[in-house]
């Protein structure tokens, strides 16, 4: 006696969960061109059961806002669909507060759907919670084991998850010491930390906000000193190469400030803005000619450059836009008041707040638009991009 046949999409002629695996492997862009096909090929993506299986986009941003006079990191979320709409999870994450260490801990990144909570303060009994809030899993990650003091230790920490390679996820520290340099790899398949010492170069360090990414298999960090340089990482703490950073052809060597590292669609994207020599005569005089055509100063400028070949280091200009178009002022009155929070990881949005007025806008490099998305209140804490990931990992032990 025949089985029930299962459902199958009258366009396709395949059942409905052969072509949810298929979709589940596209990039996010043709998935959402292929609910144009038909309403029910628009049913099916749109069914809360597949959505599940398919790949994600961002979402919008946790943040947090001056509470009892301190700073909070989360308790916020700002949708990119509007202020007025409901956000895919609770910012206050509720299934974590019963955690008695929960007022200890500060949101400090995220990874393709995990967050990670630094605890403060850091020990070797507990470092870190790694969460889903979509799935409201979470488990606990104790801190490096060492016997140098805490206090003579510069710490800077890094989530990486990529579900589409492995269900495992990594917690990357890099420690800067007097004596030496370390990176620490905590692994949730083996539950233990692993420890190598690194070395790329005496000028070169991590800067207290450095930008960082993962792409590609690859965890890329700015690095400052001498000249500014962009390391890639392997989740097994190696150093697989120090990538120079690009300047604009038509100016000479500048000092510049990195502003993000970051992946969209598929590809490594830098930006910075180059800091004004207060020092030389020549500051009015140093141009170059923006991505309209519009010659600007170059401290003026943000510029937007992606890797288009990892192997010989190939950087290519993509965009530039002025302070004056993205906030109403130049870069010489900003100095430092401007932060990128993100670029859209699949299209060409790129998102930054103004930290005098606390907004939160983006700016649309094919259009050249800028759009006012909300208005911080005073004393907004961390800004950390969500997409979301529904998908339960046996990682990720606890839930309530």
């Amino acid at each position: 006696m025949a089985g029930p046949n299962p459902k199958r999409s009258t366009e396709a002629g395949l059942p409905d969960d052969a072509i949810v695996e298929i979709l589940s492997r596209l990039p996010v862009k043709p998935v959402r061109r292929a609910k144009c096909v038909s309403k029910a090929w628009c049913d099916l993506i749109d069914d809360p059961l597949h959505r599940k299986k398919l790949p994600q986009t961002l979402e919008g941003f946790f943040f947090g806002e001056r509470e009892r006079g301190e700073r909070q990191s989360f308790g916020r979320f700002i949708h990119l669909l509007g202020t007025s709409a409901a956000p895919p999870v609770d910012p206050s994450f509720p299934f974590l507060k019963e955690l008695p260490v929960f007022d200890k801990l500060h949101l400090s990144e995220s990874c393709n759907g995990l967050l990670l909570f630094v605890h403060d303060p850091y020990s070797d009994a507990l470092g870190y919670i790694v969460c889903n809030p979509a799935t409201e899993q979470w488990v606990a990650v104790p801190g490096y084991r060492t016997s140098v003091k805490r206090d003579d230790i510069w710490r800077h920490t890094n989530l990486v998850f990529d579900p589409v390679v492995s269900s495992h996820f990594h917690v990357v520290e890099f420690w800067e010491m007097t004596e030496e340099r370390v990176v620490n790899v905590y692994s949730s398949e083996t539950g233990v930390w692993s420890r190598r010492v690194f070395d790329w170069g005496d000028d070169l360090f991590i800067p207290l906000f450095a930008p960082t990414a993962f792409a590609n298999g690859l965890l890329y960090v700015g690095l400052t000193g001498g000249e500014e340089r962009i390391a890639a990482v392997d989740v097994g703490g190696n150093v697989r190469k120090i990538i120079p950073v690009p300047f604009p052809d038509d100016v000479d060597y500048v000092d510049i400030r990195s502003d993000y590292v970051g992946s969209s669609q598929g590809r490594l994207h830098f930006i910075y803005h180059v800091l004004p020599d207060y020092h030389a005569d020549d500051v009015p005089a140093k141009k170059t000619t923006g991505f309209h055509g519009t010659e600007w100063g170059v401290y003026e400028l943000l510029f937007i450059w992606v890797l288009e070949d990892y192997d010989t280091q190939q950087w290519v200009l993509k965009h530039t836009v002025s302070f004056l178009e993205l906030f109403g002022e130049t870069s010489c009155e900003l100095k430092g008041r401007f932060e990128v929070i993100a670029i859209h990881p699949d299209s060409d949005l790129v998102y930054a707040v103004h930290c005098g007025n606390r907004k939160l806008i983006s700016y649309d490099m094919n259009s050249q638009e800028v759009c006012d998305i909300c208005t911080f209140g005073d004393g907004f804490g961390t800004i950390t991009p969500y997409v979301p990931y529904f998908l339960e990992l046996s990682e990720l032990q606890n839930k309530n």
